[in-house]
């Protein structure tokens, strides 16, 4: 009589990884940036006076960087893996996350979002500058 060997977890074990999608959502959020510079480079179209859109595109940034900082901060902190490829080992529902499913991408768009404010102020984010080939001080 032959003996199989017995497996320590469920069936479906060696499929414990993180589904990665056809395109990963930071890619979709670059995408979308660089397509927004390029198509401001090409039509410039005022979307708000340069008077309201640093006023609001800002504080955007502050916020945007702030709360990407906190929800890795609270990731980490949860012994957690912050990268999508990566199995989760936790779920976190403190910090950021009591709030949102995913702050990291409200992070995202918040950024892009000052993006936009920028480019419509007039200023030249290092993005634009960088697609346009040209230095600006």
């Amino acid at each position: 009589m032959t003996t199989r060997p017995q497996s320590c977890g469920p069936p479906s074990a060696a499929q414990d990884v993180a589904n990665l999608g056809l395109i990963r959502p930071p890619l979709v959020y670059l995408t979308s940036l660089v397509s927004g510079a390029v198509i401001q480079l090409a039509t410039p179209f005022p979307f708000l006076s340069g008077t309201l859109a640093v006023p609001l595109g800002a504080p955007l940034v502050v916020v945007a960087i702030a709360l990407f900082a906190y929800s890795v901060t609270t990731f980490r902190a949860a012994g957690t893996p912050v990268p999508a490829r990566k199995p989760t080992t936790m779920i976190v529902r403190t910090g950021p996350y009591r709030f949102s499913r995913n702050p990291i991408y409200l992070a995202f768009s918040l950024f892009q979002t000052a993006q936009l404010r920028a480019e419509a102020g007039g200023l030249r984010p290092p993005l634009s500058r960088a697609l346009a080939g040209k230095r600006e001080v």
